[in-house]
């Protein structure tokens, strides 16, 4: 009957773990996912000067 209660409690707390690990996975890569987004809005987004700059530029026919 203790072996039983002992085997459970161990199942239980490998669960809980498994669960924290999902959690800290999903946590990793959403981190990753929101960095690779930050450097792709980096790459395509101007600021206002960087805008004014192209617009104002001549352009040659």
């Amino acid at each position: 009957m203790k072996q039983a209660k002992e085997k459970a409690a161990s199942q239980a707390e490998e669960r809980k773990t498994l669960q924290k690990q999902l959690r800290n996975n999903a946590i990793a890569k959403q981190k990753e996912f929101n960095s690779l987004v930050k450097e792709k809005n980096s790459f395509t987004r101007r600021n206002r000067a960087e805008v004014e700059f192209y617009r104002r530029k001549p352009r040659w026919n």
